[in-house]
């Protein structure tokens, strides 16, 4: 038997925390302007979910990484959005327009 046989053997990692925190980011990013606080949720899972698979080593690292990468990206768009929105609000309730 060739050597290349037993390497076709070897069992598949998992990579189902990796394909979660990929669709996990993609969700944050979609929903940053649809629905409120669910992306800032799924943001975080994601980037938990992307953190253990990276840490574990498990099947999927490209998908883990582009989950981290959209998850990060999509938590820090929602805290500037309700930074921008805390503080329009603070500007126009201080002018009495509420």
């Amino acid at each position: 038997m060739d050597e290349n046989d037993f390497k076709s053997m070897e069992p598949k990692k998992p990579v189902g925390m990796s394909v979660a925190s990929m669709v996990l980011g993609i969700c944050s990013i979609v929903f940053i302007c649809i629905i409120p606080y669910l992306p800032f949720l799924t943001g975080i899972i994601g980037i938990i979910l992307a953190g253990v698979a990276l840490k574990n080593n498990a099947g999927g690292k490209g998908m883990a990484i582009a989950g981290l990468v959209l998850s990060i990206i999509a938590v820090v768009i929602y805290a500037i959005v309700l930074i921008f929105a805390a503080v329009g609000y603070s500007i126009l309730s201080s002018g009495g327009y509420f």
